[in-house]
């Protein structure tokens, strides 16, 4: 009897050693797997703080994503199209020459030379004789002293006139040069004397003038050559002299 309790009580005691041996074991076990594969706990995903771009970059890619645009064609302005219609064509020039004159209605008058500034455009028409023609615009002012019924003057005589202007070349660089031209003469006179000066004349009448000359290309665009100009109408005057040109 006592046999059989002792052989119960390490029965006993034997089974509860092994199985706090085991639990033991186990829980060692699980620690080390633990430590080598550690259990990720379902979190919330934490997403990366969002940082604010600078709004320059902002307004760039808003520009991006836009659609551009096109731009229309500008449309050429007035000014470019009188420029390219005047290109090559257009002539601007001046001269100077001695005169010989006098006023239809009388006196005494001496002038020592003369200016002009003359404009010339082509024409849209056949050319006449082998001349190329061209419309002509000249500003011929004359300064002049003068004598009239004993009392001393000086002033100016100045034509404006409008015409017509022929060029035929001549030789390469060499062109001759014809000209028929009319318009308006004013007189402007301011008496000098010391003992009446209230006697001033201005007057208007017309004037008529018909050139002859050559020019010679000196420099690209550039003209100079000899000119002579016969004129009549409210006076007469002679002028013989010099003219240069620009081609525009």
């Amino acid at each position: 009897m006592k046999v059989n309790q002792l052989s119960r009580i390490v029965s006993y005691a034997l089974a509860s050693w092994l199985s706090l041996t085991t639990e033991v074991i186990s829980a060692k076990g699980l620690e080390e797997l633990s430590a080598e594969n550690p259990v990720k706990t379902p979190q919330a995903e934490q997403k990366p703080a969002e940082t604010s771009e600078p709004e320059a970059t902002q307004s760039a890619k808003e520009v991006k994503n836009k659609e551009i645009p096109q731009e229309k064609p500008q449309e050429p302005q007035k000014e470019d199209e009188v420029a390219k219609k005047l290109s090559n064509k257009l002539r601007i020039g001046t001269g100077f020459a001695r005169v010989i004159g006098k006023r239809s209605t009388g006196g005494d008058f001496a002038t020592s030379g003369m200016g002009e500034i003359l404009v010339s455009f082509p024409m849209k028409a056949a050319p006449i004789l082998k001349f190329d023609l061209n419309w002509l615009g000249r500003y011929v002012p004359v300064p002049v002293t003068a004598v009239v019924e004993d009392l001393s003057y000086e002033g100016v005589w100045e034509s404006y006139t409008l015409g017509v202007l022929g060029r035929r070349m001549f030789k390469p660089n060499v062109h001759i040069i014809a000209s028929l031209d009319g318009g308006i003469m004013l007189e402007h006179l301011r008496q000098v004397d010391m003992v009446k000066n209230d006697n001033n004349i201005s007057k208007h009448g017309v004037s008529f003038s018909a050139g002859l000359g050559m020019e010679w290309e000196v420099l690209p665009k550039l003209f100079v050559g000899p000119r002579a100009y016969a004129t009549t109408g409210s006076i007469s005057l002679v002028q013989i002299g010099g003219n240069a040109t620009v081609l525009f």
